[in-house]
């Protein structure tokens, strides 16, 4: 299944310049919480309402580059983490 992600205060940091005296990071996307890409409405409420899905409980650990793709790692230290292992999908307004 392919997961889109809302993501929990992820920065992804472009470095504008280089120089070692001047590294001012910039950030390109921002996002309050982890949200996923489900089938339709009524799984995701299904899930919120067994407690499958805790959206507060899926922080952000780990963010990697691959492809020109981004991964995310989501640790299950909480209930209600669904997914571990998320790659960021893009649509038409950027990314979700």
């Amino acid at each position: 299944m392919r997961v889109g992600l809302i993501l929990f205060v992820l920065c992804l940091c472009h470095v504008e310049n280089v120089r070692t005296d001047e590294v001012a990071p910039e950030v390109v996307y921002q996002w309050n919480i982890v949200e996923y890409e489900w089938p339709n409405a009524t799984y995701r409420q299904q899930l919120l309402d067994n407690g499958d899905y805790i959206p507060q409980n899926s922080a952000i650990n780990g963010i990697k580059l691959y492809k020109g793709d981004v991964y995310v790692t989501v640790p299950r230290l909480r209930p209600g983490v669904p997914s571990t292992l998320n790659v960021i999908v893009k649509n038409d307004t950027g990314m979700s």
